[in-house]
C-alpha cells in the first residue's frame, strides 16, 4: 500500500456503491485515473452518494443507497480478483478508498491492492 503519514487499515464490513443504473458499481476519477469506489463505512457511502446525487439531480428528496456489502478480507479479495479483468477492459485499473468530498482520497492499482492488502 502507498506510504503516507498514516497507516491504512481496512475495516469490515466494507461497501461498493451501485451506480445510478443499479447494475454497475460506482466509479470516480481521481488524478486522471478511473477508480472503482470502495467505502469503509456506510456513512462514507451516504456522504459520497449525497454529494453525487445533489450535483446531478438537485436537492435530495428520498435518498436510497444500494450497496454491495463485503463482510471480510476473503470476500473482498475474491470479488476484486473475479472482476479485475472486466474492470480492466472497461479502463478501470485503480480503486479509491472513501472518496468523500472534501477529504483526501487514497487510490491504488487494483492488482497492487489485492497483493498488498494485509489480511488482518
Amino acid at each position: 500500500m502507498p506510504e503516507d503519514d498514516q497507516e491504512f487499515r481496512m475495516t469490515y464490513p466494507c461497501y461498493f456503491l451501485y451506480g445510478n443504473d443499479g447494475q454497475s458499481l460506482q466509479c470516480n476519477t481521481v488524478s486522471n485515473h478511473e477508480c472503482l469506489c470502495l467505502f469503509t463505512s456506510i456513512e462514507a457511502v451516504r456522504a459520497f452518494h449525497l454529494v453525487m446525487d445533489t450535483q446531478h439531480h438537485g436537492p435530495p428528496k428520498n435518498v436510497q443507497v444500494a450497496v454491495d456489502t463485503v463482510s471480510d478480507y476473503d470476500s473482498l479479495i475474491d470479488r476484486l480478483k473475479s472482476g479485475e479483468s472486466d474492470l480492466a477492459k472497461a479502463g478501470i485499473r485503480h480503486i479509491c478508498i472513501d472518496p468523500v468530498p472534501g477529504q483526501p482520497v487514497m487510490y491504488i492499482g487494483i492488482r497492487e491492492f489485492i497483493t498488498e492488502l494485509p489480511r488482518g
